[in-house]
């Protein structure tokens, strides 16, 4: 049964960290040290060249081991604590979520499987808890790359005002596009999600009853409903590389040109001899960073969204936001008799279909055999799943020993 409770999802997310915030904190730390070749190689490689130019080999020597050197330490020793760091915390997250998510499987009721499916939760603890250590990584990045952005935009506004304005203008137009196309690309992404959820699901329902399908002769029926799922899923993914073909196409074409007016500016700055040679090259080397970070500012929004999904889809399981657990009720059989008392029980598995036993009242007696016979459907198996609570009673009661068995304990009914 469902609960109306509030989403709290990033708790979640919160939840499974608290532990580690030294970690977290060290890690993004990290992250920002090996961002910082972004801001100095360029300069610094400007300055090389410029020394080079000017044929004094010494400084060229000095500005190309600093230049190397920066790259070292941020991408080989910082990178060993970094990545360590991150698979620490992702995998912690991952198993520990993933053992949360399993015992909740075990609690819930029997109804959760039917209602849901078999394959879409498995398909929740299998892929989404992969997911949520993205959201933290794509945090630290994206973070990282706007320090960047601001700091270059800082140093072309003060090699020259009209630089710095044309930059703005850049970042706002390479904004407008992704902010056009990547909400598209997220509405299509969630109905990719929930087309896989269904098709899972339908897929590993056909398989575990493919005896039963064969047996009824609808093979070919249940076939041609998996491959329309099948198509409806690639027409979705198509539509995201229609829009992403779009995008970068279109992006590409802005970006070329507006390179080439920053360009035309920084070239007759420099003519003019308002900035140096290595402030040329800084510029240039900055251009395609800016839409970088422009681009994955707009793409951050689309993931984000993704991994609020898959975290409000652990949290459904955790928090029981879509299904109670089991309740048990605390009577302790110690010495039980065996007389089952079943009283004008009624049961249905869905509330839109037929009753599958109406009205049924028997006894069975301790120490005596009893027989239910019937046909295919007629409900022997769910008298079964009636007595051990795998599903409650629609309507009526269920006495074991006298005691309805709702009140008893999950030992006493089932062990």
């Amino acid at each position: 049964m469902k609960k109306n409770k509030k989403n709290n999802s990033f708790k979640i997310f919160l939840h499974y960290l608290k532990d580690d915030k030294l970690k977290i904190f060290l890690y993004v730390i990290l992250c920002i040290c090996t961002y910082a070749p972004d801001i100095l190689t360029a300069i610094i490689a400007g300055r090389a060249l410029e020394a080079l130019i000017l044929k004094n080999f010494q400084d060229f020597v000095l500005y190309l081991v600093f230049y190397e050197s920066i790259y070292i330490l941020a991408y080989n020793i910082l990178m060993i604590p970094k990545d360590y760091l991150y698979n620490y915390l992702e995998l912690k997250f991952i198993r520990n979520v993933s053992k949360d998510m399993y015992e909740k499987y075990q609690n819930l009721p029997a109804i959760a499987f039917e209602e849901a499916g078999v394959g879409e939760l498995i398909n929740r603890l299998h892929n989404d808890p992969d997911k949520i250590m993205e959201l933290l990584n794509r945090i630290v990045k994206l973070t990282c790359k706007l320090i960047v952005l601001i700091i270059v935009v800082v140093i072309c506004f003060s090699v020259s005002f009209y630089i710095g304005l044309e930059i703005i203008i850049f970042a706002i137009i390479m904004g407008l596009l992704s902010a056009k196309f990547f909400p598209k690309i997220k509405e299509t992404q969630r109905n990719i999600k929930k087309e896989s959820d269904i098709f899972v699901k339908m897929a590993t329902e056909n398989i575990n009853g493919i005896r039963e399908i064969k047996a009824l002769g609808i093979k070919n029926n249940m076939q041609k409903s998996l491959n329309n799922k099948i198509d409806s899923l690639a027409d979705e993914s198509m539509k995201i590389r229609n829009y992403s073909m779009y995008y970068f196409t279109i992006n590409g074409f802005i970006y070329y040109v507006l390179q080439f007016i920053i360009l035309l500016t920084c070239g007759y700055l420099f003519v003019k001899g308002h900035i140096a040679y290595a402030i040329f090259l800084m510029i240039e080397n900055y251009i395609w960073r800016i839409d970088e970070v422009v681009s994955n500012f707009s793409e951050f929004g689309v993931n984000l969204s993704k991994v609020k999904v898959s975290l409000n889809r652990i949290d459904e399981v955790i928090s029981n936001l879509k299904f109670e657990d089991e309740k048990f009720g605390n009577v302790n059989l110690t010495n039980p008799k065996g007389l089952i008392e079943i009283k004008k029980v009624s049961f249905k598995y869905r509330e839109e279909e037929d009753y599958t036993l109406n009205n049924l009242s028997v006894k069975f007696e301790p120490n005596k055999k009893n027989a239910i016979v019937g046909k295919s459907g007629n409900g022997k198996t769910t008298i079964f799943n009636l007595l051990l609570r795998y599903f409650d009673a629609t309507e009526g009661q269920i006495l074991i020993d006298g005691y309805d068995i709702k009140d008893l304990s999950e030992e006493s009914l089932r062990k």
